[in-house]
């Protein structure tokens, strides 16, 4: 091995770099798949030869970004730099730089940045739960309620719930639309990912509650495996209670954001990839959220 390490700082991920080349992107066949509407099929390049590490940007469609700098030529990469391909920051780390691999603090809290309009490089640095930069802008903190009445529910079956159809969903636990579904189908604008949090410009699923950061978590589909995954929350993101960067889903786990409880629910079989072509996920937000 090289002793050149990628860490992923979105999600808690070490990459350690063969010799020769790495790709990343978003296609089945990237050495490193990055699994976000951000990210171009094949995205960037990093190239490891004798003891230099180079970066090159593919032609991706949001560019990428060494120490914050947009990337127009191939760039030698050192130990301590970062790279913010889309949705996702890395670090570069170095084995032999101190002995053993640095891995950066998880700060248990995402950072997904794109590039202000006009070209400009606005990248904030990785967010921090205690720094209170959410909270500065409008997100109020939560305090977890130890049982709630919403999940009891649900888990009794008291719901009154449509039959569960081919289609992976979400199923709204609290407010006044609990019980609401949205089917989890593929769509063209956007693949795999569905994007939940406050800021209707940003996300794909607006909860309009204080408790829920205006970019909080992502639903991602891997084909056969779905996972949730924060993103830039104050509160954090929980599933059946337990707290986590990424978390993989099976039938009925219960996702927590902020105070909005949602469950979610899979075809028999637990393996359903996202499936259809759907218009309805605006007519779910305003059935849900009474918008429009």
């Amino acid at each position: 091995m090289s002793g050149f390490h990628l860490f992923d700082t979105t999600n808690s991920i070490d990459h350690e770099l063969s010799a020769g080349k790495t790709v990343l992107g978003r296609s089945a066949d990237a050495d490193i798949r990055l699994m976000s509407s951000s990210v171009s099929r094949k995205h960037a390049m990093v190239e490891v030869t004798d003891d230099t590490l180079t970066f090159s940007d593919l032609g991706s469609s949001n560019g990428s970004f060494v120490n914050d700098q947009p990337v127009k030529t191939t760039v030698h990469l050192h130990p301590g730099d970062t790279l913010l391909l889309g949705d996702f920051r890395f670090e570069v780390t170095h084995a032999g730089a101190s002995g053993g691999v640095e891995t950066p603090a998880d700060d248990d809290a995402t950072q997904l940045a794109a590039p202000g309009a006009g070209g400009g490089a606005e990248i904030p640095s990785v967010w921090s739960e205690g720094v209170g930069l959410e909270n500065a802008s409008g997100t109020q903190f939560f305090a977890e309620a130890d049982t709630s009445e919403a999940v009891d529910s649900y888990r009794a079956g008291r719901l009154d719930l449509p039959p569960l159809g081919n289609v992976p969903r979400l199923v709204a636990l609290t407010g006044d639309r609990a019980g609401t579904v949205i089917e989890l189908k593929a769509r063209d604008d956007s693949g795999a990912v569905w994007k939940l949090g406050r800021d209707a410009d940003s996300v794909d699923l607006v909860i309009p509650d204080a408790s829920v950061s205006g970019q909080h978590a992502q639903i991602v589909n891997e084909g056969a495996r779905w996972k949730v995954v924060n993103w830039m929350s104050t509160n954090g993101t929980f599933v059946n209670g337990h707290k986590g960067l990424s978390t993989y889903l099976s039938h009925g786990d219960v996702i927590r954001i902020g105070s909005a409880e949602l469950a979610f629910e899979l075809p028999s079989g637990g393996g359903a990839s996202a499936g259809g072509n759907s218009g309805g996920l605006m007519d779910f937000l305003r059935r849900l959220f009474g918008r429009g």
